[in-house]
Protein backbone atom coordinates (compact mmCIF):
# COMPACT_ATOMS: atom_id res chain seq x y z
CA UNK A 1 0.00 0.00 0.00
CA UNK A 2 1.57 3.33 -0.96
CA UNK A 3 0.92 6.21 1.02
CA UNK A 4 -0.01 9.79 -0.24
CA UNK A 5 1.35 12.63 1.54
CA UNK A 6 -0.43 14.53 4.26
CA UNK A 7 -2.14 17.75 2.39
CA UNK A 8 -1.84 21.01 4.83
CA UNK A 9 -5.30 23.18 4.48
CA UNK A 10 -4.19 26.59 4.37
CA UNK A 11 -7.10 27.45 6.30
CA UNK A 12 -5.53 26.28 9.24
CA UNK A 13 -3.05 28.28 11.70
CA UNK A 14 0.77 27.69 10.90
CA UNK A 15 2.45 25.86 13.42
CA UNK A 16 5.40 27.73 13.84
CA UNK A 17 4.70 30.40 16.65
CA UNK A 18 6.80 32.99 15.08
CA UNK A 19 4.98 33.16 11.87
CA UNK A 20 1.71 35.50 11.73
CA UNK A 21 -0.39 38.20 9.13
CA UNK A 22 -0.04 41.44 9.31
CA UNK A 23 -3.61 41.65 10.22
CA UNK A 24 -5.23 45.12 10.82
CA UNK A 25 -4.07 48.33 11.70
CA UNK A 26 -3.96 49.13 15.34
CA UNK A 27 -5.58 52.65 13.93
CA UNK A 28 -7.56 52.51 11.09
CA UNK A 29 -8.63 55.72 9.82
CA UNK A 30 -11.96 56.75 8.86
CA UNK A 31 -13.63 58.59 6.40
CA UNK A 32 -15.11 61.74 7.15
CA UNK A 33 -17.45 63.40 5.04
CA UNK A 34 -18.47 67.24 5.21
CA UNK A 35 -20.65 69.49 3.75
CA UNK A 36 -20.79 73.17 3.15
CA UNK A 37 -19.75 76.86 1.74
CA UNK A 38 -16.04 78.03 1.27
CA UNK A 39 -14.95 80.52 3.59
CA UNK A 40 -11.69 81.26 2.28
CA UNK A 41 -9.37 80.21 -0.66
CA UNK A 42 -5.27 80.11 -0.28
CA UNK A 43 -4.50 79.16 -3.90
CA UNK A 44 -0.97 79.63 -3.02
CA UNK A 45 -0.81 77.13 -0.53
CA UNK A 46 -3.93 74.87 -1.52
CA UNK A 47 -6.15 75.16 1.05
CA UNK A 48 -9.50 75.82 1.56
CA UNK A 49 -11.67 77.03 5.03
CA UNK A 50 -15.18 75.41 4.80
CA UNK A 51 -17.61 76.55 7.43
CA UNK A 52 -19.39 72.76 7.82
CA UNK A 53 -22.95 72.60 7.65
CA UNK A 54 -23.85 68.88 6.83
CA UNK A 55 -21.67 65.81 8.33
CA UNK A 56 -21.16 62.18 7.49
CA UNK A 57 -21.51 59.84 10.57
CA UNK A 58 -17.73 60.17 11.81
CA UNK A 59 -17.78 63.78 11.00
CA UNK A 60 -21.07 64.98 12.97
CA UNK A 61 -18.74 66.77 16.31
CA UNK A 62 -17.37 68.88 13.00
CA UNK A 63 -21.25 71.00 12.53
CA UNK A 64 -20.85 74.34 12.74
CA UNK A 65 -17.09 74.88 12.20
CA UNK A 66 -14.94 76.13 10.21
CA UNK A 67 -12.35 73.23 8.43
CA UNK A 68 -9.20 73.55 7.30
CA UNK A 69 -8.00 71.09 4.56
CA UNK A 70 -5.20 71.45 2.50
CA UNK A 71 -5.74 70.14 -1.31
CA UNK A 72 -2.58 69.31 -2.48
CA UNK A 73 -3.28 65.68 -3.58
CA UNK A 74 -6.70 65.75 -3.64
CA UNK A 75 -8.77 65.42 -6.60
CA UNK A 76 -11.15 68.34 -7.17
CA UNK A 77 -14.38 68.07 -9.24
CA UNK A 78 -15.64 71.62 -10.31
CA UNK A 79 -16.36 73.51 -13.52
CA UNK A 80 -12.85 75.17 -14.97
CA UNK A 81 -13.72 78.50 -13.67
CA UNK A 82 -10.54 80.49 -15.08
CA UNK A 83 -10.47 78.52 -18.26
CA UNK A 84 -6.93 77.18 -17.94
CA UNK A 85 -8.40 73.61 -18.69
CA UNK A 86 -7.53 72.93 -15.36
CA UNK A 87 -9.60 71.79 -12.36
CA UNK A 88 -7.67 73.21 -9.28
CA UNK A 89 -7.80 74.87 -6.26
CA UNK A 90 -8.25 78.33 -8.70
CA UNK A 91 -11.93 77.13 -9.68
CA UNK A 92 -12.84 77.23 -6.05
CA UNK A 93 -14.64 80.14 -5.09
CA UNK A 94 -15.77 81.63 -1.46
CA UNK A 95 -19.84 80.95 -1.09
CA UNK A 96 -19.32 77.86 -3.11
CA UNK A 97 -21.02 74.91 -1.79
CA UNK A 98 -18.87 71.80 -1.90
CA UNK A 99 -18.33 67.94 -0.33
CA UNK A 100 -14.99 67.59 1.02
CA UNK A 101 -13.72 64.06 2.41
CA UNK A 102 -10.72 63.05 4.45
CA UNK A 103 -9.07 60.40 6.17
CA UNK A 104 -8.35 60.53 9.82
CA UNK A 105 -7.33 58.27 11.84
CA UNK A 106 -10.11 56.54 14.45
CA UNK A 107 -8.24 58.11 17.73
CA UNK A 108 -8.02 61.65 16.47
CA UNK A 109 -12.22 61.72 15.57
CA UNK A 110 -12.33 63.17 18.63
CA UNK A 111 -9.99 65.73 18.04
CA UNK A 112 -9.49 67.14 14.64
CA UNK A 113 -6.58 68.21 13.33
CA UNK A 114 -6.11 72.11 12.84
CA UNK A 115 -5.34 70.75 9.11
CA UNK A 116 -6.38 68.01 7.35
CA UNK A 117 -5.74 66.49 3.92
CA UNK A 118 -8.49 66.70 1.55
CA UNK A 119 -8.66 63.55 -0.75
CA UNK A 120 -11.39 65.13 -2.92
CA UNK A 121 -13.75 68.29 -2.91
CA UNK A 122 -16.03 68.30 -5.30
CA UNK A 123 -18.99 71.63 -5.71
CA UNK A 124 -21.58 70.76 -5.09
CA UNK A 125 -25.37 71.85 -7.42
CA UNK A 126 -26.68 75.05 -7.23
CA UNK A 127 -23.46 76.69 -6.25
CA UNK A 128 -22.82 79.66 -7.58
Amino acid sequence: MQRHPVRRDSRTAPTDPTVHSAGRSNDPTVVHEVSGEIRWVDTDLQRIVVHVTDAGSHAGASLGQDLTFALDDAKIATQDIDGDGDRNVADLLPGVHVRVRTRIARSRTSQVPDLLEATSVATLPGSS
